[in-house]
């Protein structure tokens, strides 16, 4: 079975990180019946959306809702689909052929790339570094989920990626590069992996998130 990569632009906005603070406040305050009611709402929105519910496995939704009642659902889980209802499918490192992610993760540190850096782009960060970003000064974040769900890059980060991808592959392109530096700009090329990533990039601004997942 194929592994695929999935990509998607969540567009930041204020009314959605009040949706999400009101969450972390009504999870502080042991508020479950809050946290379910809008978890539930939310994946009402996503059940028509199969370029979201498959890659993200929720397609069973007695299953889902099970474990969205007031004795299941976690925080991190509820403020997931908030968020995902506002997701935007944008080109992935699985455009052109599934294995593309791979090498970009293997072939882009040979131009100069830090491999931490390459990871964050082909499987984002945890979820935790977006919440850190949304919640106000006083909400306490919920830990250890939703896990495998989806990783999180800031826009930034992917806008600047982009430009050092771009810088770099124009010196690798150059006739005074070395041979490791063509070699691997080839591979790149070869396979459309570097078009794959330079469009994933691009299809994000700094504001935004680009949010990644890795299913089969």
């Amino acid at each position: 079975m194929a592994v695929v990569h999935h990509a998607f632009r969540w567009p930041f906005s204020l009314a959605v990180r009040d949706e999400i603070r009101h969450l972390l406040a009504a999870w502080s305050a042991g508020d479950r019946a809050s946290i379910a009611e809008q978890a539930l709402a939310a994946y009402a929105t996503l059940r028509t959306r199969p370029d979201i519910t498959f890659p993200f496995s929720l397609q069973d939704a007695d299953h889902v809702e099970a474990w969205l009642q007031p004795a299941h659902v976690t925080a991190a889980t509820a403020c997931f689909l908030v968020l995902a209802r506002h997701f935007e499918p944008v080109p992935s490192l699985s455009a052109t052929r599934d294995t593309n992610l791979y090498t970009v993760e293997t072939t882009l540190p040979l131009l100069g790339f830090p491999a931490g850096q390459v990871r964050a782009a082909v499987h984002g960060r945890p979820f935790e570094s977006l919440l850190e970003e949304l919640a106000g000064p006083a909400d306490p974040l919920p830990r250890g989920g939703p896990v495998g769900l989806a990783g999180w890059l800031p826009g930034r980060e992917a806008v600047d990626l982009l430009a050092r991808v771009e810088a770099t592959v124009a010196v690798a392109a150059s006739p005074g590069a070395g041979d490791d530096a063509r070699r691997a700009l080839d591979k790149l090329r070869a396979d459309g992996s570097l078009d794959d990533l330079v469009r994933m990039l691009g299809s994000v601004t700094a504001p935004d998130w680009l949010v990644v997942r890795i299913a089969c």
